[in-house]
């Protein structure tokens, strides 16, 4: 399990994107943008500095299962519906990766 946490650059006082970073060691940190989607119950995950495909997937899976979990807090019980690769860009100066995960709300019969 990654250690995943939320992350607020020096010298910003209000975030203006929802950021986590996932810490390395002996390496940079992954840092991750994420936003709700406007048009399903889902979010949009931008991750930076990864090194795999499968790194990048692993970690956008661990952030939807603790999402799932801690949405038992709030009355409601998420599920992943999908997790959907958009795009992911590795080469020496430059790694991105994008996803799109939906949620559904567990069915309560």
């Amino acid at each position: 399990m990654n250690n995943i946490g939320f992350y607020i650059p020096a010298g910003e006082v209000i975030p203006t994107k929802l950021r986590l970073i996932v810490e390395k060691n002996n390496e940079k940190d992954i840092q991750v943008y994420y936003e709700r989607l406007d048009e399903d119950f889902g979010y949009n995950f931008e991750l930076y500095n990864i090194t795999s495909e499968e790194e990048s997937e692993n970690i956008v899976k661990e952030i939807a299962q603790m999402m799932c979990n801690q949405s038992y807090d709030h009355g409601q019980e998420w599920r992943v519906e999908s997790v959907e690769k958009l795009s992911c860009n590795i080469n020496n100066l430059y790694s991105k990766a994008e996803y799109n995960v939906l949620f559904r709300i567990r069915d309560s019969y």
